[in-house]
């Protein structure tokens, strides 16, 4: 097998959609789920009642802070000041949650079936 380089690698961009929150004042960057993201997450939801969707409310906090970014590239707000801001704007919260898990391509394959 013949060794790679590195300058050959095709590197994929992060899947990435502006979404404007009237909330926030302005426009966000939502992007997709990294893997330090997704695992963390992926832990969380592990230990919290599958069949129960307010305990798995529990993620959005999370999701957001590893996907929302300002106009500079900067992850916007930690998981406990999503909490706060989600207490007051909860339509935002849920439309950002959803385009995050969107991109990151969370929930197609039960949509599938």
């Amino acid at each position: 097998m013949t060794m790679i380089k590195r300058a050959a690698l095709v590197h994929a961009d992060w899947l990435r959609e502006e979404v404007a929150v009237e909330s926030l004042g302005g426009s966000v960057a939502v992007v997709q789920m990294g893997l330090a993201t997704r695992l963390g997450v992926e832990k969380l939801a592990s230990g919290l009642d599958r069949n129960d969707p307010a305990s798995l409310y529990m993620t959005i906090p999370h999701v957001l802070a590893g996907c929302v970014l300002d106009a500079d590239g900067a992850l916007l707000m930690t998981p406990a000041q999503w909490s706060i801001f989600g207490a007051n704007h909860r339509e935002a919260v849920i439309e950002l949650f959803n385009t995050a898990m969107r991109l990151s391509g969370v929930g197609e394959d039960a949509e599938k079936n």
